[in-house]
This record gives structure tokens, C-alpha cells and sequence, in this order.
């Protein structure tokens, strides 16, 4: 039996993320496409395995994936080969055999994800697709303050819309800024896992921060339990009128995923 690592990066504009939660068309997803085409090149009933699920939306540039065949292949025929039969929007980067008991989900020792906001006064179309446009520029330092306390060991279940409490724990490594040209701000979020919607949240706050809608010191109050709702996190004005941020599933691309190997 031969299990074979996948690097793989796609644009998930128009997928309903890696796959279905609920009930969906699996070809509507990236990994229902990637396996239809293991199937066909290889003839074999095929599980993947990756290392992050990525939601609805989200872009890629490091997914990593695996698989177990019963047979040997030529991996960089497995490679030209999915490259020919994938949409234009997917492609598998490298290909490469692992030992046996390697799992791309189980074996993830650290997850990136880099958020992209487009501060300019006008969307800049070429890009619209990728970032989050929010006119103006934030408060980098108070972003920053807030993000000293998202770091660390955690209970991220304020931050996420999942009902399972199970497994909320998360170490969030680190979080970094970096302004760039064209009025364009990422975020860089490493940790060893997120949970349902909360990298959404997260953005979406340190933004509210950033603009000055929300303290920094919201950051205790919401691990603290009194606001549960990502929707009411105002501290100064918590109005219908004036909601939450909440960052969209676009502006995300999973950067890379960490294995000790």
C-alpha cells in the first residue's frame, strides 16, 4: 500500500469550501473534486485526508492532503496527470510518498492563515475576490494589543458559532500584521487548529479594534463568557444599528500547515 502526500492550492470562490457540512452536492466541493479525479486516473475508491478544512469561500496556496492507494504509481504521473483533469482553480503542487502511518489532519502540528483586507477608499477590482474592503486606515497598535491576548492557550469557543464545546482549547501561536503596497493589510493568524467560523471572527474583530468601533480590552470581557455572541461584541456601542464585523470567507487563504517530519 502506497500513502501519497499532496500539496495542493486552489481559489475557492466558487465551492462550498473543502466539504459539505451539511447535506450538499459533493462536486460542489474541493475535495469531492479532487477525489472524482483520483478516481478515474487511479480506479480506486479513494479517502482523503487534509490537513485543514477549509470553509466556504477560502483560498489556498498550502493545503496538504493524503491518501492510501493499494498499488504503487508514478508520482509525477499521479501529479500531470491531476493537473490535466482538475479545474483550472485547483492544482496539486508537488506529490510525494510518506510512511504509512502519516494522516495530513491528525499529524498537523501548526495551521496559517493569512487574512486580507483592502483598506483603500475604492474596492480595487483585481483583487476583490481576495480581500476584505474596508476603506481607511486601522489602528495597527491597538490591533496589536488585542492580539497579545488572543495569543496562548485558549477557550475559542466565544469566537466560534459551533455548539460543540468539546475540544474548544486552541493554542493560538501567533499573530502578525504586515502593511504591503496598493493599500493592501494582511493578517497572519499560526495556531494548531481553529475552530467553525472563528478565524472569521477573529478578523473580524481585531478590525472593529482597528477602526476604533471596539476596545481592545474586549478581548478579556469575550473570553471572560459575559458576551457570547460574535454579533453583539460592542463595548461602546452595542446597537442593532452598529453590529458586529464579521470578516467574509474570501478574504482567507490557508498559507501552510506544519508537520514534524
Amino acid at each position: 500500500m502506497q500513502n501519497i502526500k499532496l500539496i495542493t492550492a486552489y481559489d475557492g470562490t466558487r465551492y462550498q469550501g473543502w466539504q459539505c457540512r451539511n447535506r450538499c452536492d459533493a462536486s460542489g466541493t474541493i475535495s469531492g473534486k479532487i477525489t472524482d479525479v483520483l478516481h478515474k486516473i487511479t480506479g480506486e475508491e479513494i479517502v482523503l485526508n487534509c490537513g485543514f478544512r477549509t470553509e466556504a469561500g477560502f483560498h489556498a496556496s498550502g493545503q496538504t492532503v493524503n491518501f492510501k492507494l493499494n498499488h504503487s504509481c508514478n508520482l509525477q504521473q499521479i501529479k500531470k496527470d491531476m493537473n490535466h483533469y482538475l479545474p483550472q482553480d485547483i492544482v496539486i503542487l508537488s506529490a510525494q510518498e510518506v510512511p504509512e502511518r502519516f494522516h495530513a489532519g491528525l499529524n498537523a502540528k501548526a495551521k496559517t492563515l493569512v487574512c486580507r483586507i483592502d483598506t483603500g477608499t475604492v474596492s480595487n477590482v483585481f483583487t476583490r475576490r481576495y480581500c476584505w474592503h474596508m476603506p481607511g486606515v486601522p489602528d495597527i497598535k491597538k490591533m496589536e494589543k488585542a492580539a497579545q491576548m488572543l495569543c496562548g492557550k485558549h477557550d475559542f469557543m466565544p469566537f466560534s458559532s459551533g455548539k460543540k464545546k468539546k475540544a474548544a482549547e486552541k493554542n493560538m501561536f501567533s499573530i502578525s500584521f504586515l502593511r504591503l503596497p496598493e493599500n493592501e493589510l494582511q493578517i497572519e493568524f499560526e495556531a494548531d487548529d481553529f475552530l467553525h467560523k472563528m478565524p472569521q471572527s477573529l478578523a473580524g474583530i481585531l478590525i472593529d479594534i482597528g477602526y476604533g468601533r471596539k476596545s481592545p480590552d474586549c478581548i478579556k470581557v469575550i473570553f471572560s463568557g459575559e458576551i457570547k455572541k460574535t454579533s453583539n461584541l460592542f463595548i461602546e456601542d452595542m446597537t442593532a444599528q452598529n453590529p458586529g464585523s464579521y470578516c467574509p470567507g474570501h478574504a482567507f487563504c490557508l498559507k501552510q500547515i506544519r508537520y514534524d517530519l
